[in-house]
């Protein structure tokens, strides 16, 4: 039978990957998959799946007011090939279908079109960006199961459409009540404490992202990509995120691990939507994707996005921990690991499965082994709340900023003085050129619903000093706020020197943010045919 598309991401069953090569030994496909195949193709990628580049610019963009041809033109071709885009541009030069088009920048453009291309812009920049298109879930999964090189998929381009984007296009919105309102018209519930000018840097229509393992010439590319976009857009900034990595091989594979600015394993725990070999447990897929209000097909999916750029204060960070460490007879290992929530390289506080991600809070109830003021007991409590699982986040962040001076496992190393350190300071200490500066996170999650998933985590959860179960805790000592004026405090874990048993003291630690809110909004990431639907809008006009 052929599935509803509310029956489809509720399925329970998950996906099978697709047989991706000759002597493949995979069942035939059921009925599911291929309806699965169908969703995929529709879906943009980034969001079951990761792009897997190590660099993204993420481009923040405003629409033309009253130019919304130009807004659909630019769209509609950034989700069609390099062949599909050249024979919509002679479409749309055709004398009948200039007649239909309004007056206005997108029609004196087309007429005075010679010697450009589909993007209106000269041969040579042209050629720069012919291969630089919106991908979709199934083809952006297909070459990385198929083992293609990484030149055969170089840039791979998403695209997200805030509240103000879609009333530009004049297109229906996705209904969800935060989504409607924006991330600034709710920060009194989330505690957001707004930087200057914040709001007009976030308040974009549109945010789009070119991802991409980084050379001088790709990262060439990508400025080009940039400056012909901003013909059709205003590019309001530009955010890069940076993979960063330890140097430590994981166990039985070749690849580092990724870290985040703190110098931590990230990306440990992620809602799983592929059958494996390990059988990993899955999650519907309607725990992320929703219907696409103007789907051009039976199964047109997309999502909610929440963006938020958080900056991380590294220094403050190391000189906390090494303060409680001695206040607490305890190794400032220990205690950064218990302000965690994880080891430095992924490995959980208390005991589990074989797994990094096979464990819950069952027998620590007292949070004498992952105190619950850390950061991944707060936004992940498992066993400590009944609907955890119906919360689950997919993370698609990166760090930004340049780059510090690390030890192998990825930890800041640290001068004499314990200063952290940024590379290109002093000989010998880094590439060159990397001068102090902020680093942080481009914190970015998908869901299906915001108030439910994200706003949940952070308000209820993180931010609440007496989560869970009404005890005094504190908020979480990374990605907590509280209002203006209050300040955290934890119940640090203390040592007994005279039996080397642990225990707590009440709320016994001051503890200073050491993340901090530069602004964000929230997005949905409509389905490829919806993109593409606006530019034949235009060839139907």
């Amino acid at each position: 039978m052929r599935h509803t598309l509310f029956q489809l991401l509720a399925e329970k069953t998950p996906i099978r990957p697709e047989a991706t090569a000759p002597d493949a030994q995979l069942d035939d496909p059921n009925e599911l998959d291929k309806d699965n195949r169908l969703l995929l193709d529709d879906l943009q990628n980034n969001i079951l799946s990761g792009h897997h580049k190590d660099t993204a610019h993420y481009i923040f963009l405003n629409f033309h007011d009253g130019e919304v041809e130009q807004a659909k033109y630019l769209l509609g071709m950034l989700a069609r090939s390099s062949v599909e885009r050249t024979m919509v541009l002679r479409a749309l030069g055709e004398p009948d279908s200039l007649e239909e088009l309004r007056t206005g920048p997108l029609k004196q453009r087309l007429q005075a079109r010679k010697g450009t291309g589909p993007f209106l812009i000269d041969a040579d920049d042209y050629n720069e960006i012919r291969d630089m298109r919106l991908v979709s879930e199934r083809e952006m999964r297909r070459a990385r199961e198929r083992g293609l090189e990484p030149d055969a998929q170089e840039f791979v381009l998403s695209l997200m459409l805030s509240h103000s984007g879609y009333e530009k296009l004049q297109e229906d919105a996705p209904d969800d009540p935060a989504f409607r309102e924006g991330m600034w018209e709710r920060r009194a519930k989330l505690n957001d404490t707004w930087p200057d000018g914040a709001e007009k840097r976030y308040g974009v229509d549109a945010v789009l992202i070119i991802a991409f393992d980084s050379t001088p010439d790709r990262e060439a590319r990508a400025k080009v990509f940039e400056r012909v976009v901003s013909r059709l857009a205003d590019v309001d900034h530009t955010d890069v995120g940076r993979v960063l990595r330890n140097r430590i091989k994981r166990e039985h594979d070749d690849r580092t691990s990724a870290i985040e600015p703190f110098g931590f394993v990230d990306g440990v725990s992620q809602p799983r939507f592929y059958r494996d070999a390990r059988n990993t447990p899955t999650v519907p897929l309607d725990t992320v994707l929703v219907p696409d209000p103007n789907g051009r097909t039976r199964y047109a999916s997309g999502t909610y996005f929440a963006f938020r750029k958080l900056k991380q204060n590294v220094q403050r960070f190391y000189d906390q921990a090494g303060e409680i460490a001695v206040a607490t007879k305890r190794s400032v290992d220990q205690v950064l690991a218990e302000l965690v929530g994880r080891q430095r390289n992924g490995d959980p506080l208390v005991p589990g499965g074989s797994g990094v991600d096979e464990f819950d809070y069952s027998t620590d109830p007292k949070g004498l082994k992952c105190p619950f003021h850390a950061h991944v007991r707060r936004v992940n409590p498992r066993s400590d709340v009944g609907d955890s699982e119906r919360r689950s986040l997919v993370r698609r962040g990166m760090p930004y900023g340049p780059c510090l001076v690390r030890e192998a496992d990825g930890r800041p190393a640290l001068s004499a003085d314990n200063q952290v350190q940024w590379e290109g300071e002093g000989e010998g200490k880094g590439n060159g050129g990397g001068a102090p500066g902020e680093v942080g996170l481009l914190f970015l999650c998908a869901q299906a619903d915001i108030g439910r998933q994200f706003e949940h985590i952070q308000a209820t959860w993180a931010n609440n000093v007496q989560f869970p179960w009404g005890k005094m805790t504190g908020a979480d000592v990374l990605t907590g706020s509280l209002p203006a004026g209050q300040t955290n405090r934890i119940r640090s874990i203390h040592r007994n020197p005279a039996d080397d048993s642990t225990y707590t003291v009440g709320l016994d630690t001051a503890w200073e943010p050491v993340v901090e809110f530069q602004g964000g909004e929230y997005f949905f990431a409509p389905s490829i045919g919806f993109l593409r639907g606006l530019l034949d809008d235009l060839l139907k006009q």
